[in-house]
Parts: structure tokens; C-alpha cells; sequence
């Protein structure tokens, strides 16, 4: 058995012998390609206001200005849908400070299930502003509404008096 015993040894030492010539010589495994990551942080883009264009259509949805203190009533509207509302006042003075903004709002209201809408808001706007901005009672105030519904977009323009 020692001429089986003295093969295997120089099998082993060939075999060590010819990883080590492989791994030294550089033709060993083909290294893989370098893979570049790219992460991205993607964001919810910021709403974009979308200017809504008076339609007003004399079949459509009508607003009017139904009292002194601002409430408007329309009709004509889908029983039931929603509303886009905004609403921009302005004025010669803003009161003091100068840099001070001149009341505006924006949401969303429903028509009843007549097609009816109230809007009310307007009063107690112009209140708060001129508790807020030092605006003397009694300056006039032009004031712009707008709703958009499924038909279109209804307006209604108002001078009012700050109380």
C-alpha cells in the first residue's frame, strides 16, 4: 500500500498545485459586470391650480345674491353633486398692514336633492377679516364667486360693504 499512499499524495499535490497555478494566472472566474443603481424618490407633485373659465350658460346653473350680507343662492344644479366653490374678494385698501391679503376661500360644497346650493360664507369671511386686518365697517368690497359643476362654471360678481 505505500505505492497507493505515495499516488495519492503527488494526485493531492498536483491537484493544490494546479488551483493555486489557476487562481494566480487570472483566467480564472470572469468577474461580473458593475451594475449601477439608481434610486429615485418619487413625490406627490403639489396641485396646480387650474384657473376655472366662467361658462355661465343661460340654460346652466344660476347664482344670485340674495341678501346684504353676502348669501347667494344658486339652482339649477345635479341633485346631490359636488361643488368646487372659490371665492376672491378684494378691495382699494387691505387695511394695516398693507401686506396684509384680502379675503378668499376655496372648497368643496353639495347641491341639496332639488339641485339647490346656499352659500353663506361670505359674512362671516369678511367679519373675520376685519377683525384680523383693521378694515374700517363699511368699506366696499368686490367680491368674485365661482362653482364649477358638471355642466360648466357659474359665476356671480358682488360689491358688498365689510360690516
Amino acid at each position: 500500500m505505500g505505492k497507493v499512499e505515495s499516488v495519492i499524495r503527488i494526485g493531492f499535490f498536483l491537484l493544490i498545485a494546479m488551483l493555486v497555478f489557476t487562481a494566480c494566472s487570472g483566467k480564472g472566474a470572469t468577474p461580473s459586470p458593475v451594475r449601477e443603481v439608481v434610486t429615485a424618490i418619487v413625490e406627490k407633485p403639489s396641485p396646480s391650480p387650474t384657473p376655472m373659465v366662467c361658462t355661465n350658460d343661460p340654460n346652466g346653473p344660476t347664482l344670485k345674491l340674495v341678501s346684504e350680507d353676502g348669501k347667494v343662492e344658486g339652482s339649477g344644479f345635479e341633485p346631490g353633486e359636488e361643488l368646487a366653490v372659490q371665492l376672491q374678494c378684494k378691495t382699494e385698501k387691505f387695511g394695516s398692514p398693507p401686506e396684509q391679503k384680502a379675503p378668499s376661500l376655496y372648497g368643496t360644497y353639495r347641491a341639496d336633492q332639488n339641485g339647490n346650493f346656499e352659500f353663506k360664507q361670505i359674512q362671516y369671511m369678511l367679519e373675520s377679516w376685519q377683525s384680523i386686518q383693521y378694515v374700517p365697517s363699511g368699506t366696499e368690497i368686490s367680491c368674485h364667486l365661482v362653482v364649477g359643476h358638471s355642466k360648466g362654471v357659474s359665476c356671480l360678481d358682488m360689491k358688498l360693504r365689510v360690516p
